[in-house]
């Protein structure tokens, strides 16, 4: 015969369980560990772009991290809306080993769409600013430890360092 102290022993092992291996079905029929975001972590990190004369330079103005991870199609959010980024970011650990790479459009860059009066029709035009807020957003990891902005310049496209950012 079962004991009462049994089934709540029973009971709570049981739940225990669950909670460490439940799962859950998307509504796109990915099936995803309950405590997968718990173990992946978002770097949101806003910037500001300034330039003066010929000299640019970004600087970190906030950084968050949230638990959750990117989605796959997404992928790293940097708005890209030039056809050729020539624009690339570098994540490197303490030993300065790239660990991440990826390319984004000129951060002074800003594409305004706008209605023509005369045609009426929908434009876009490319300008560039002085000064620029924008963000990026990484995966966030322990190791990571600077973001190295770099820019292509001549033909060959030699890349230039134009800011190194500690994200520690």
């Amino acid at each position: 015969m079962v004991r009462k102290s049994q089934l709540i022993l029973f009971g709570l092992l049981f739940g225990l369980s669950f909670a460490l291996h439940a799962q859950v079905e998307s509504s796109m029929g990915g099936v995803f560990d309950i405590h997968q975001y718990e173990k992946e972590s978002i770097q949101f990190l806003m910037l500001q772009a300034n330039k003066s004369g010929k000299k640019e330079h970004i600087k970190l103005v906030k950084s968050a991290v949230r638990s959750g991870r990117l989605k796959k199609e997404v992928d790293i959010d940097l708005h890209h809306h030039s056809a050729a980024p020539d624009w690339y970011c570098s994540i490197v650990d303490e030993k300065d080993k790239v660990l991440l790479k990826f390319s984004m459009s000129n951060p002074f860059s800003e594409s305004l769409e706008y209605v023509d009066e005369e045609t009426n029709e929908l434009k876009r035009k490319e300008v560039i600013l002085d000064e620029k807020f924008f963000n990026i957003r990484l995966p966030y990891e322990e190791n990571y430890n600077k973001l190295r902005i770099e820019k292509s310049k001549g033909k060959k496209g030699k890349l230039v360092l134009i800011s190194e950012i500690e994200l520690k």
